[in-house]
């Protein structure tokens, strides 16, 4: 398990570019590199896969653990700076004054795919007709933590 969580953790790092000469990572061309965008590409190609081949109910409710990850992943973007004195992504920067910008757009934006998703997951459960009626599919939705059609006593 260990070995596949460093894997995991350094092959986000994969698509950077090395350092330059002067000794600083060139991190505003790090958006050009091609790894970069073929990572997030196929990311994206997995996920729509995923999503359009399960049946797992998608609830509004989670897009907290969205927003936990989000965290997370701030926090380890922050560590790896420590350690390496290079950001992962530009605008990532804390040091810059539109890093309060970047955070909250990256908060919202990730809001709305979370969002945007859950809309192609009941459009592929109207189109494809879902095996379960409305009820029983609000039922298994209430059944998982967190669910907005639970209530709290």
């Amino acid at each position: 398990m260990d070995g596949c969580l460093t894997a995991g953790l350094s092959g986000m790092r994969l698509h950077e570019l090395p350092p330059q000469p002067g000794g600083t990572c060139a991190t505003s061309d790090v958006t050009c590199a091609p790894g970069s965008y073929n990572v997030h590409g196929f990311n994206l190609i997995f996920m729509m896969g995923e999503l359009l081949l399960n049946n797992m109910p998608i609830i509004w409710s989670h897009s907290l653990f969205v927003m936990i990850w989000l965290f997370a992943y701030g926090v380890y973007s922050w560590l790896v700076y420590d350690y390496g004195n290079t950001w992962v992504y530009f605008f990532l920067d804390t040091t810059k004054q539109s890093a309060p910008a970047w955070y909250s757009g990256l908060f919202f934006l990730h809001l709305c795919f979370y969002y945007l998703v859950y809309g192609i997951n009941r459009l592929k459960q109207r189109c494809f007709g879902a095996s379960q009626s409305q009820e029983e599919q609000d039922e298994a939705e209430s059944s998982y933590l967190l669910s907005t059609n639970s209530s709290m006593a």
